[in-house]
């Protein structure tokens, strides 16, 4: 069995390793004594100097050899502070004019800015008012002296800073001063007076100690192990929450009547106020011993003066300890000699006022957090703390204008790689969030759970470095400052760390400085220029391959995605429109807005202008524009119909009578009339006998000699004589024939046409109907004249004249009947000849052609449209779209190099930080002769390099972690620093931070006030019920400077949320902001983030009589259950265990010790280690990470609707402790209750109770979505309504691109199972119960730490597939290395393939894209066949 191990998680708690020091002999540092020594002589020098180059500061832990040495016992004194000369002063302001570097000063800032009128008041007093002191000798900051007292009483007055708000906060943070006021009835110890001799000699000689061999009483053993546990604890806490080490054996006690009580009246007059103060102060270590109920001790550093003491002492009585040597008498050799010490405190403070020494030993928990803040300038016109004290005077009466941002950064695209210094991956709100530091902006950055804000923290310090810039990592809690160096060891950057906190040996601090100089000497610049034009190259390619998809077109308002789009939607219809013809840019110009065309086109199909029968209809194409027209056509027609039968029947009845043939069309009745007229005029010019033989002879006689010889006719004279004679013998008498040869002519032809047409050989004669035929045929030709002008541009118009009179009639009859045609013609005609004006003459064509049905020609015209658009726009040089595999080899060339230059950022941040030195020693000249000097010399404690020469100590590590409490100590006035980075500022004080904020004029700050917040704590447990802290207001830095400056929100949770949860905070806490994806295995099986266990079933509880109201038994159980559940199967996963209350984590914690003696298998998981197992009430879960989180409520069903039942869920913090609860762990949190949800809703609901109630009703509602078959795997858009939230697949389809729905289509119908999922992380998720194949996926941390047989087997090769498509306005909005690396990635680590939908390779090949596809999730491609 392997312990949990989290190294690759963020904020990991680290709690095991309590034995810090390496020296069998801690305390025996003889070379610290020497050198605290050398500095209390140093002092006493150089108090001789000339005053008008110094003056005096009273302050704590100031001695120059001991300043950042809280343990040491020479961490008192009075230091002369050396002022600047003129010159140096000068010298060094005109180089930090040049370098935009603050200079260095050392007392009030003096920045000109406008001056602000203050009022006074009692709360907000001015910083170092003595008067600020509260009972147990906290204080709040004291002032410099100002140097020059001439100064405007009125000007000053209204420069005075008021932080006095805020650091009476931090009084009421830290509690009560047991190191001034430790009371051994009240306060939890181990009393060690009347401990064995000899096991008391082995403590103090450093070695490790059973407490049973110390206390051999069984009852003062008893006691001793109950203190210890408590202590233990208390330890623990300090230490993870607050990074404080307060375990310590205090031996000898110090009392004595203080110069004042509270009330200001001396103390002996009254005798009312004492102080108790331990002597000497050994830290020391308690661990459980692993034989049974024992715990083992051990001095484990050096022996100090209880800080708090002396400093009270030389503040009422002026005794200063360490000038009269009594730590010196400490130890002896190497054993820890406290007698000594006691001795010489009650020689050094024989006239205290009821001085009383106790040579007593105790071990309990005490911590110096009085003073914490130390020096803060008194006035400030401009700076961090000035707008602070601004805001504390406006907001009382009046809302506070904060700082709005006045960078522009760049977008993420835009950034120059030689310009982006990143030690870690940055998705483009840490890239805005770095750009906006780089430029000096000071800012909050809310970071929920998960959010990898360490990772984008460091990213904002590499930037600042970059620039040549210090910057102060602030973090109260020691995991915090812990996880910081472990990553800057990781990146190799932990040689440009100065850490404040671990008061360094001065030879070891020594050989960092000389170690460091010299690496900087020899850096050497990284060779980045062919990465650097690597990515730029192929970010420009990917750039403006989605510019191409999204370039619209001026005239057309139309991008090519917009065309691939509709196209594929007009492709994918059941009767898809297929239409070839494709239009100029002319006709698109003038069919940009189609709706009337289209409305055109289909009313001019509803009247079957695209109808083939419309086509033959006999007025087709008739010329007639308006109703009225077509009336008189249809009346025409009908009369002519009507006149045509009559003239048939008479011609019929006429040329029966005279035996001639009728002819069979209208012209061949024409030719016979024409011949019935013609003999009708020859009979009346000659005889009828005339056409009873043919006169060709009498022709030829009449004609002139020419006309024969052209004729070849040869006629004598007597014989033309004759002829002509008997030619005029025909002649009808008193008739003159004025051209006889002519007239016989016509006569011949008649006769020889008569022939043609008679049917037999009767004499030629005229019927006697004749002038009725010609009237009606009259009639007839004029009507049919006036059809064929109508019908001259019909392509169906016909020679009526030539007709077959059947066929005629026919036609007649047709265009008499057809009505319908007829009525609509005019429209439909005045229709086509406006979309033929409108160039869509081809178009109709087609239409007409392929007889397109009115519901279809919309698309028709669309598809041509969209069509010929989308081709013109290729032509375009701004559109360069690029295939599928092109890009994917693009894409993978950039995600090379931005990998590279992300790996390439430490060495960056080394080579700038070489050059940032060089820049400081070049600008500095003084402080860098000064340095090294110093290093030229003996070593130096840190407090005197920083002292001297603090922009070098700052140019050569740039980079300081600390606590808050520690840099108003260790840090002088003069030490600045570039940027303050404050890390858990939603549970820092903002007083706590002042000391930090006067050092700097940038501060970022991380956090996140929705889950967490500054919580007053106690150092030393007291005995009975546990004194509870504080319940006054504690701001915390988050929330204050919010209020004053500009924020930023990282969005992105890296862990396993549940997205009903996710869609929770995001509706009720963040503002929508959070994204995040699940799992893997959550696509593909039942496994999820988060469950609910709701324990209703009646068990018997460990009560008699009363009902149990607050931590039922059956809980108890069940949740050590489920822990041991957890150790056995899933040993590698971390796990907590949080509460509503303290008295349910005690009996849960108790349940799991006692359930662990019959399960000694499960023991390694319980032991300590980097994430041990722990069982937490809300409150004191601050920072807490674990992977898996068991939450149980413990609150019983009788417990009623009060929400004072609901413990800490129900006060005021209940809201972030909801959150807290629900953010803790990175896999799976698990949720027990022994109330229903109908139970809880009941219930009085106020904060977190009213959030949780709220959570488990949308919780709910998911699962029931969920096992109704809808997707688990999205939020819920309205979990709130019935009908809203009814789930239509289709819908949510017809959301998502068609492109993406014909893609979806191909994978459903080869048995694929897929999510279409609009406007979400993906736009798609495919699943398929086949094995997987990999596409660069691999199984999620929690499946890869699973020993869950079933989670690794079932889900492990079950690799659901998430579709990215690179068409939609959300893959744009993304940086190139967003939505190219970033994105992918994280899929691929938590257990997805992903596959960029590139829209060109899904339009032109889509079943190619869908078996790529299909070939992930283990299906069969599909049969292109």
């Amino acid at each position: 069995m392997t312990k949990p191990h989290s190294a690759d998680q963020n904020d990991q708690d680290n709690s095991g390793a309590e034995d810090r020091r390496t020296s069998s002999v801690p305390w025996a540092s003889p070379q610290g004594s020497e050198a605290a020594d050398k500095g209390r002589e140093s002092s006493d020098q150089d108090a001789s100097r000339t005053p008008s180059q110094e003056f005096q500061v009273e302050q704590v832990g100031d001695d120059a050899s001991e300043v950042t040495r809280p343990e040491s016992v020479a961490s008192l004194g009075v230091v002369t502070v050396t002022a600047a000369t003129d010159s140096e002063a000068s010298e060094e302001e005109a180089a930090a004019e040049a370098d935009h570097l603050e200079p260095s000063t050392s007392g009030t800032e003096t920045t000109d800015g406008p001056p602000v009128e203050e009022e006074s008041d009692g709360e907000d007093s001015p910083v170092g008012d003595p008067g600020t002191r509260d009972e147990h000798g906290h204080s709040g900051a004291k002032a410099n002296p100002t140097p020059d007292a001439s100064t405007d009483d009125a000007s000053a007055d209204r420069d005075e800073l008021r932080l006095g708000r805020w650091l009476k906060q931090v009084d009421v943070y830290t509690g009560p001063d047991a190191l001034l006021d430790f009371n051994p009835v009240d306060n939890v110890h181990i009393d060690l007076s009347n401990s064995n001799p000899s096991g008391y000699a082995q403590l103090l000689s450093g070695r490790r100690t059973r407490l049973s061999t110390i206390l051999r009483d069984r009852a003062e053993f008893s006691n001793g192990i109950r203190s210890a546990h408590a202590i233990r604890g208390k330890v623990f806490e300090l230490d993870a929450d607050h990074g404080l080490d307060a375990g310590f054996l205090a031996a000898g006690t110090a009392s004595w009547f203080a110069t004042k009580n509270p009330s200001g009246t001396p103390d002996g007059a009254r005798g009312e106020r004492r102080h108790i103060a331990p002597i000497l102060l050994a830290p020391v270590t308690i661990n459980p011993h692993p034989d049974g109920d024992d715990f083992e001790l051990r001095i484990n550093g050096p022996a100090r003066l209880n800080p708090a003491m002396a400093r009270q002492l030389r503040r009422e009585f002026g005794i200063d300890l360490f000038e009269q040597g009594v730590h010196r008498t400490a130890t002896s050799g190497s054993r820890l000699t406290p007698d000594a010490v006691l001795e010489a405190m009650r020689s050094a403070c024989m006239k205290v006022p009821g001085m009383h020494i106790e040579s007593r030993t105790v071990i309990s928990t005490f911590a110096d957090l009085a003073d914490t803040v130390g020096e803060l300038p008194s006035t400030a016109t401009s700076g961090l703390l000035r707008e602070l004290s601004d805001l504390n005077r406006i907001r009382l009466d009046e809302s506070y204008e904060k700082r709005e941002f006045t960078s522009s950064p760049a977008p993420a695209n835009q950034v120059d790689p030689a310009e982006e210094t990143l030690v870690y991956d940055a998705d483009d709100t840490v890239s805005e969030l770095v750009q906006r530091a780089r430029a000096g902006e000071s800012m909050t950055v809310t970071s929920p759970a998960g959010t990898q804000h360490l990772r984008a923290a460091l990213n904002v310090a590499a930037g600042l470095v970059s620039e040549g810039k210090s910057v102060l990592f602030l973090a109260e809690r020691r995991e915090t400052l812990q996880n910081v160096r472990r990553r800057l060891s990781e990146l190799g950057l932990s040689d440009l760390t100065l850490d404040l906190g671990e008061d360094p040996e001065p030879e070891e601090l020594h050989r960092k400085f000389v170690e460091t100089i010299v690496s900087h000497e020899r850096a050497v610049e990284p060779r980045l220029s062919g990465l650097h034009d690597e990515i730029r190259s192929t970010r420009r390619q990917l750039i403006e391959h989605i510019d191409s998809l999204h370039w619209r077109d001026e005239r057309w308002g139309v991008t090519p995605l917009q065309a691939m789009q509709t196209l594929a939607e007009l492709t994918s219809q059941d009767e898809a429109p297929s239409t070839r013809v494709r239009f100029k840019r002319g006709v698109m110009d003038a069919t940009v807005d189609r709706a009337e065309t289209v409305a055109q086109l289909e009313r001019a199909a509803e009247l079957r202008a695209f109808n083939p029968s419309t086509r033959k209809a006999p007025w087709f194409g008739a010329t007639l524009v308006n109703t009225e027209e077509t009336k008189q056509a249809r009346a025409l027609v009908r009369s002519l119909l009507e006149t045509t039968r009559t003239l048939r029947k008479e011609i019929t009845e006429g040329f029966e009578s005279i035996g001639l043939r009728p002819e069979r069309t209208l012209a061949g009745w024409k030719k016979q009339l024409d011949l019935l007229e013609g003999i009708r005029v020859s009979l009346s010019r000659f005889k009828g006998d005339i056409f009873d033989r043919p006169v060709t002879d009498l022709i030829a006689a009449t004609g002139t000699s020419t006309w024969r010889r052209e004729r070849g006719i040869d006629m004598s004279a007597i014989q033309r004589s004759r002829l002509r004679r008997a030619a005029k013998e025909y002649i009808v008498p008193q008739v003159h024939i004025s051209d006889l040869h002519q007239a016989l002519i016509e006569v011949q032809a008649q006769r020889e046409q008569w022939q043609t047409w008679a049917v037999d050989e009767r004499t030629v004669s005229l019927p006697g109907n004749l002038e009725t035929i010609g009237r009606s045929y009259a009639q007839v030709a004029d009507g049919l004249s006036d059809v064929s002008i109508v019908m001259e541009e019909s392509p169906v118009r016909k020679d009526y004249f030539t007709l077959l009179l059947p066929d005629l009639v026919e036609t007649l009859e047709a265009m008499a009947n057809d009505r319908i045609l007829l009525d609509t013609l005019p429209e439909r005609e005045q229709l086509l000849h406006i979309l033929r004006g409108k160039g869509l003459e081809e178009l109709l064509s087609d239409l007409e052609e392929r007889h397109v049905a009115s519901d279809r020609v919309a698309a028709e015209l669309d598809l041509a449209w969209w069509q010929s658009a989308f081709e013109i726009m290729l032509e375009r040089p701004e559109v360069n779209l690029v295939r599928g595999k092109t890009l994917t080899e693009v894409e993978s060339s950039f995600r090379r190099a931005d990998v590279a230059h992300i790996a390439s950022g430490p060495a960056r941040v080394r080579y700038d930080a070489a050059r940032g030195w060089n820049r400081r020693v070049s600008l500095k000249p003084l402080q860098a002769k000064e340095f090294r000097r110093m290093l030229k010399g003996a070593p130096c404690a840190l407090g005197e390099y920083l002292d001297q020469a603090p922009d070098m100590v700052a140019g050569l590590l740039p980079v300081w972690l600390s606590s808050p409490f520690g840099v108003g100590r260790t840090l002088p006035q003069s030490a600045h620093v570039d940027a303050v980075i404050v890390l858990d500022a939603e549970s820092t004080p903002l007083g706590a931070c002042l000391a930090a904020l006067s050092r700097t004029r940038q501060v970022i700050a991380f956090g996140d006030d929705h889950a967490g917040y500054p919580q007053p704590f106690i150092v030393s447990p007291t005995t009975g019920n546990e004194q509870p802290p504080s319940e006054e207001p504690v701001e915390s830095a988050m929330q204050v400077l919010g209020e004053m400056l500009p924020g930023l929100t990282l969005d992105r949770v890296h862990e396993c949320r549940d997205q009903s949860l996710v869609s929770y905070l995001n509706n009720h806490f963040y503002g929508g902001a959070l994204s995040t994806m699940p799992y893997g295995e959550e696509a593909v099986s039942r496994i999820r983030s988060l469950d609910v266990d709701y324990l209703t079933r009646k068990q018997p509880d460990d009560r008699v009589g009363a009902p149990v109201i607050e931590s039922p038994k059956a809980e108890v159980l069940a949740v050590a259950e489920m822990v041991f559940e957890h150790a056995a199967q899933n040993p590698r996963q971390s796990l907590a265990v949080l509460t509503a209350g303290t008295r349910h984590a005690a009996r849960i914690a108790e349940a799991v010790r006692r359930g662990l003696e019959s399960r000694p298998d499960l023991r390694e998981f319980f032991e300590p280690g980097q994430e041990p197992f722990r069982v937490l009430d809300l409150a004191r879960s601050q920072g807490l990470r674990r992977d898996r989180v068991i939450f149980s409520l413990g609150v019983a069903a009788e417990a009623g609707s009060r929400s004072s039942h609901f413990g800490q869920l129900a006060d005021q913090h209940g809201r972030q402790r909801f959150v807290k609860a629900m953010t803790t762990a990175r896999f799976h949190t698990r949720v027990v209750t022994s109330l229903s949800l109908e139970q809880l809703q009941a219930a009085d609901l106020t904060t977190g109770v009213k959030d949780l109630a709220r959570f488990l009703a949308s919780f709910e509602a998911s699962r029931d979505r969920e096992n109704s078959g809808q997707a688990a795997i999205l939020p819920p858009e309205h979990a709130g309504s019935e009908f809203l939230s009814v789930y239509d697949a289709a819908e949510d389809e017809r959301k998502a691109d068609w492109l993406l729905a014909d893609l979806v289509r191909r994978l459903r119908g080869a048995g694929a199972e897929v999510s279409v999922t609009p406007g979400k992380e993906v736009d798609a998720v495919a699943t398929a119960h086949a094995e997987s194949m990999s596409a660069g996926a691999v199984i999620s941390p929690r499946a890869r730490t699973s020993g869950d047989p079933e989670t690794r087997d079932s889900s492990a090769m079950r690799l659901p597939v998430a579709l990215s498509s690179d068409g939609t306005e959300a893959y744009a909005a993304l940086s190139v290395r967003e939505r190219s690396r970033l994105k992918p990635e994280r899929l691929e680590r938590t257990g997805w393939n992903h596959v960029s939908l590139w829209a060109v390779d899904v339009f032109t090949d889509p079943q190619s894209v869908a078996d790529r596809i299909l070939g992930y999730l283990g299906l069969e491609p599909q049969d292109r066949g």
